[in-house]
């Protein structure tokens, strides 16, 4: 018996040191190492950031729009945004914490995320002795399900330049690619991503299964940009013999022909219902509800 026990614990420890079981983890390049031209990950593309002395190797998002030299965010990607560049740093080889804190905090500031609702900033810690890791978290308005999360990352590049990262998470726009996304960041960057693990895995998994044919019902929540402000105003003062053969832009691959419209809105919400007819003569019901300007909740009944 213990022989057998001495024997299962062995295996452990060596599954534990080789990584057994991890067959799928990301593979790839790190940053700092020469990698240009590589095109080995599936989510991120090549970037060159220029330090001025020289040029930086970077991996970032494919669809992500940024400005890297100009510290401009991007707009989110399956749920994320990415803000990266440079900065000048008067303290020589060394990061201190309170001081990378200090500055995290100033970047929130300026975003005017300091009152914002559930505003969280975690402590600062060390990577390596030349890069540090601050985690933050937010609300976008007064309510649990609106959570943003976000990680600075800074890091040493030379004794007056540091390279600083800022990934941001929103729960409302993450997609099934948004957990591939993020491992192949956390792999180049070599830093944990703060952000909703559980809110990712059940996009993922809800994504990967397989409707089965019949009726449905279906429910989620639509997050309401400027574009569909404008889409919400036009449709509910358009008369119902002439509303639009389209609502909400990106959220259909082909064109709709819409009718039965129903609306009812007051102040502070509006409730509209139609029946939505595809290209594929599908017949569905859709039934949009928004008691705030930051969100649609959409209830949609149909047949496959």
């Amino acid at each position: 018996m213990k022989r057998k026990m001495t024997f299962a614990v062995i295996a452990v420890l060596f599954c534990f040191l080789t990584g057994c079981g991890k067959e799928n983890a990301t593979a790839g390049p790190v940053f700092g190492e020469d990698c240009r031209g590589y095109d080995g990950f599936s989510c991120l593309e090549e970037v060159t950031l220029e330090t001025g002395k020289d040029s930086v190797t970077l991996f970032l998002p494919k669809d992500t729009r940024r400005h890297p030299d100009k510290e401009s965010a991007g707009n989110y990607c399956d749920g994320i945004s990415i803000r990266i560049g440079l900065t000048a740093w008067p303290s020589g080889n060394v990061l201190p914490l309170a001081q990378c804190r200090g500055w995290a905090l100033e970047k929130c500031r300026k975003d005017q995320l300091i009152r914002a609702s559930g505003f969280h900033m975690g402590q600062a810690q060390y990577l390596t002795e030349n890069a540090v890791r601050i985690p933050v978290s937010y609300y976008e308005v007064y309510g649990k399900n609106l959570r943003v999360d976000r990680t600075y990352y800074i890091r040493q590049l030379d004794e007056n330049t540091v390279f600083f990262m800022e990934v941001s998470v929103s729960d409302y726009d993450i997609t099934r690619q948004t957990a591939k996304i993020l491992e192949e960041l956390e792999h180049f960057y070599q830093f944990e991503i703060a952000c909703n693990k559980k809110q990712i895995q059940l996009v993922s998994r809800l994504a990967q299964q397989k409707a089965a044919p019949g009726p449905y019902i279906r429910i989620r929540c639509i997050r309401i940009t400027a574009d569909m402000k404008k889409q919400i105003c036009d449709l509910l003062q358009t008369p119902d013999q002439k509303k639009p053969a389209w609502i909400f832009p990106g959220e259909h691959e082909n064109p709709l022909h819409i009718e039965n419209i129903r609306t009812l809105y007051g102040k502070n919400y509006f409730l509209a219902a139609m029946w939505i007819h595809g290209r594929d003569s599908l017949r569905t019901c859709r039934i949009y509800f928004s008691c705030c300007a930051s969100s649609i909740w959409l209830l949609e009944m149909g047949k496959q």
